[in-house]
């Protein structure tokens, strides 16, 4: 008590992960100190070192064996310094004999050492405390907040002590020394929460409810239950946890992760391309552009949040970067650019493109799934590179370029990904099948810059939403009307009781004032009960109203709207479609490679055989047909019978 004021300013210092661990938890402790009681009345564990004179008098502290050594005239080197051995031990000081006091050393006290007693300090490596003192981090469980944090501030706060002459304090023997003055021996802790099963309730043994944690490795893998711990919660929040949970982490992650590293190990190694050959940033195709920048805003990303000890953002940024931006975005959007048969500079930009980043992931992952970064990095760099780092573990951390964030084209790409997204939903919300051509889409964004992008970017949507035009409305415009509901997660706790006449106004509200106001980033106040309340754009949810012949979805101010109507020649164009899927799988079934061109006659109802006439080429391109005949034998063929909409398709195929 007598250091209580250093112990709680050392504290300040301290980053604490949750921050309100340091003035919560942790700070409430060191504000409510008491002397800590080192002795215990044990058998086993450290014995004090304090030997008392036989009248109770006086105390002497040793600090070594070579000081008992020279107090008690004998060799003590073949001692066993535990009881009951220890408490053999006497010596004489001025007439005087003294004997151990029979306690031990609390064993939070000796955790607390830790720091010092790892360099075998103060007996040797000074140089190496000075070096790595105070730690740069350090994690436990919240309960440590009163164990082992604890235990090591209160002996650093200690040892560090500049003393306090008007109190006739003497300074700390780290800091007499000049090794280090006022501080806590650690910089940086994150504070961990506990384990909870998966109904939140405490693991017990008498429950039932543990979980063997050898049963998760040998299924689903360190890894996966490695990244579901730093994915599922911030540290310090308690984690519901079950097989299931890591299952779906392997699911989501791991699986998307190799099948993108999959994919490309599967193309490079048909193709072999050159991946040493330099392709200048410039000179790739935009996509290509859009994923190293992508990339090395990524790499900014996760530096900065492992820099601030944030573990769960990182692998939570990392997981939507691979799911959403490589595997669903990149890689779905460039498989052709892999398939095709010309080895050119576009191809071998896509393989550079790809491969830089799955190297970037390998790396990023690393210290979070050491196990699975092992196994894409020993493949992707010591294959190409024998004298990289012969371990990802031993590798530099990956530097960013920001000239290659390419703010514009992100902000662009964005509002494509975001249009997509709501057109998909909107083509799920008329029930139209994807393969089915539309003949429009009306899109709006909400900026100007956007909107521009976004043409740059038109063929892109073509393609995606399978429409024949996109139309572009005004910033401002409104296509629909909306039916406006209160997103109960967030004004919920805050309404209470005034949810029911919350629900009633914004029945009345005009919903394209709200949409206005949550486009322009606005808040809207409505009157409850007499008072005015301001509410911020998430707490509404929007639902648009589709005018007739459209199936329009919008979201903060983004807007799709498909055109629904369809001419014979779409579902004609549509039919072709359903036609090359077929095929696609009949290939599969036939266990032909993705490289295998292949003959191919068909047959079926005369709709069927119509489309087959219109889109013949097209047919043939997406299935590597080097010839298409109708109602044709085809010898030594792979035969198989489909139905599209009840319509008879018959497929005969053959390995050229």
């Amino acid at each position: 008590t007598e250091v209580k004021d250093k112990l709680i300013s050392n504290n300040q210092a301290i980053n604490w992960y949750p921050d309100k661990i340091k003035n919560g938890r942790f700070g409430k402790w060191l504000e409510n100190n008491v002397d800590w009681a080192l002795s215990r009345e044990r058998y086993w564990g450290s014995p004090l070192p304090i030997w008392v004179n036989e009248d109770g008098s006086k105390n002497h502290c040793i600090g070594s064996i070579a000081e008992l050594e020279e107090l008690t005239g004998r060799d003590l080197s073949e001692l066993d310094l535990h009881r009951p051995y220890v408490d053999e031990i006497t010596f004489e000081i001025d007439g005087q004999t003294y004997k151990r006091l029979p306690y031990t050393v609390d064993v939070w006290f000796e955790s607390g050492c830790m720091p010092y007693a790892q360099w075998h300090y103060p007996f040797e490596n000074e140089d190496k405390l000075v070096e790595n003192f105070p730690a740069d981090y350090i994690c436990e469980a919240i309960d440590q907040t009163r164990g082992w944090f604890y235990s090591q501030h209160a002996v650093a706060t200690l040892l560090t002590d500049s003393g306090d002459p008007a109190k006739g304090r003497a300074a700390g023997v780290l800091a007499q020394k000049g090794i280090a003055s006022d501080t806590s021996d650690f910089k940086n802790v994150i504070c961990l929460g506990h384990i909870l099963d998966e109904k939140g309730l405490k693991m017990s043994k008498s429950k039932g409810n543990i979980v063997d944690p050898w049963e998760v490795l040998n299924v689903q893998g360190a890894d996966a239950l490695r990244w579901y711990l730093f994915a599922s919660s911030p540290p310090g929040d308690s984690k519901r946890f079950s097989a299931n949970l890591v299952n779906e982490t392997l699911r989501d992650f791991f699986l998307t992760l190799w099948n993108s590293y999959s994919f490309f190990v599967l193309y490079a190694n048909l193709d072999k391309p050159d991946l040493k050959q330099d392709i200048p940033i410039e000179q790739r195709a935009e996509i290509d552009r859009w994923l190293v920048a992508k990339t090395h805003k990524l790499i900014k990303d996760i530096s900065n949040l492992l820099d601030n000890y944030d573990p769960t953002n990182a692998t939570r940024t990392i997981r939507d970067f691979v799911v959403d931006d490589l595997s669903n975005w990149y890689v779905r959007r460039n498989r052709r650019r892999f398939w095709k048969s010309e080895s050119d500079s576009d191809k071998l930009s896509a393989y550079k493109t790809l491969y830089e980043t799955l190297v970037v992931i390998s790396k990023l992952i690393a210290p979070m799934a050491p196990f699975v970064s092992e196994e894409l990095y020993q493949n992707l760099v010591l294959s190409l590179y024998p004298d990289a780092p012969e371990s990802v573990h031993l590798a530099a951390w990956p530097d960013y370029d920001e000239q290659l964030i390419d703010s514009d084209l992100l902000r662009d790409m964005a509002a494509l990904i975001k249009i997509v997204e709501l057109g998909r939903s909107a083509r799920n919300a008329s029930k139209v099948k994807i393969r089915q051509p539309l003949p429009e889409v009306l899109v709006r964004v909400n900026s100007s810059e956007e909107q521009a992008g976004l043409k740059h970017l038109e063929d892109q949507i073509l393609e995606e939403l399978n429409v024949k035009k996109v139309s572009y409305l005004d910033v401002h415009a409104d296509f629909v009307d909306y039916s406006v509901k209160p997103n109960l997660f967030l004004v919920g706790k805050r309404l209470g009781k005034l949810i029911p006449e919350m629900r009633k106004k914004l029945a009345e509200i005009d919903g394209k004032m709200i949409s206005a106001n949550i486009r322009d980033g606005k808040n809207t106040v409505i009157e409850l009960a007499g008072q005015e309340h301001s509410f911020e754009p998430e707490a509404f949810l929007l639902e648009a109203q589709s005018p007739e012949g459209y199936s329009a979805v919008e979201d903060r101010g983004y807007l799709a709207a498909l055109n629904t109507s369809l001419s014979p020649e779409l579902i004609q164009e549509g039919l072709s479609r359903d036609i090359v899927r077929l095929i696609q799988n009949a290939r599969k079934t036939a266990n032909l490679e993705v490289s295998d061109h292949i003959l191919l006659s068909l047959d079926g109802d005369p709709e069927i055989i119509a489309a087959i006439e219109n889109f013949k080429e097209t047919i043939a391109f997406e299935v590597l047909a080097d010839s298409i005949k109708i109602a044709e034998e085809l010898s030594d063929s792979y035969t198989e019978e489909a139905e599209i909409e009840a319509k008879a398709l018959r497929i005969s195929l053959k390995k050229v």
